[in-house]
């Protein structure tokens, strides 16, 4: 189960996406198939690894991920970037889901430390998908961008969700934590649309400030104390680059 689980996800959610860069008009079947398969590499070792109903609190990082990603690659052009990626997102689940049956199996501070890398860096990565999918939804769709806000809460309170909830496992503990992250990483997501920058470029604005604001959190959490110099040097040295390299327009 340890690699079947991982290996049949990967390789499914590569063929339905490669399937998708066939068949764009298939786009809500592909994406009905690919969380039912996400769902499934959840809920297999319920019985076995996870609690009755502590599946659930596992669901929401893959889901976006693989969301986000699939929303943004319709943007893309170049037909090798677009098999590319495809092959990026599938290789990273499987990846995850290696390191989730581990983290499930060995339950020890060593299994979840290195889970809690994945899934935080996991999510980081879906921020910046999902935030530069929205803006390009702003951008050729007209979409209201109050309507975009509120999806984009709700799905970075999940993914804070999860990294917290496996340091912590208590819902009304970090509940407050979650929608505090959530509400202000929403505010920036709002703010930086102003910017006369690309889509692109702005996802990754959103993306590193994520990384900022969940990596303290996370560490907070787990050593009681702030650690921010690592966070804030690294964040800010990325955030140059972006900037900088940015087509302002």
């Amino acid at each position: 189960m340890k690699h079947i689980i991982p290996i049949l996800e990967g390789t499914t959610i590569f063929l339905a996406l490669e399937v998708l860069l066939f068949k764009p008009a298939w786009l809500i079947y592909i994406i009905l198939l690919i969380t039912f398969v996400i769902f499934l590499g959840v809920i297999l070792p319920k019985k076995r690894l996870v609690g009755k109903n502590e599946f659930w609190h596992y669901l929401a990082s893959p889901l976006i991920f693989i969301w986000s990603g699939t929303i943004l690659l319709l943007f893309f052009e170049n037909t090798y970037f677009r098999h590319f990626f495809v092959l990026g997102l599938s290789a990273y689940i499987l990846f995850y889901f290696e390191n989730f049956l581990y983290y499930l199996i060995a339950s020890s501070d060593e299994s979840r430390d290195s889970f809690l890398r994945i899934n935080n860096l996991m999510n980081v990565v879906s921020v910046f998908f999902l935030s530069a999918s929205f803006y390009g939804i702003k951008t050729f769709i007209q979409l209201h961008l109050w309507v975009l806000s509120i999806i984009f809460f709700i799905f970075s309170a999940g993914l804070i969700y999860s990294p917290l909830w496996t340091l912590k496992k208590k819902t009304k503990i970090i509940i407050p934590e979650m929608l505090v992250v959530a509400l202000i990483i929403t505010e920036l997501f709002i703010a930086i649309q102003f910017l006369p920058i690309g889509f692109y470029a702005s996802g990754a604005l959103v993306g590193v400030l994520y990384y900022i604001l969940s990596g303290i959190l996370i560490n907070y959490l787990k050593h009681g104390k702030i650690i921010y110099k690592r966070y804030i040097v690294v964040g800010l040295i990325l955030l140059s680059l972006i900037l900088f390299t940015a087509r302002w327009v």
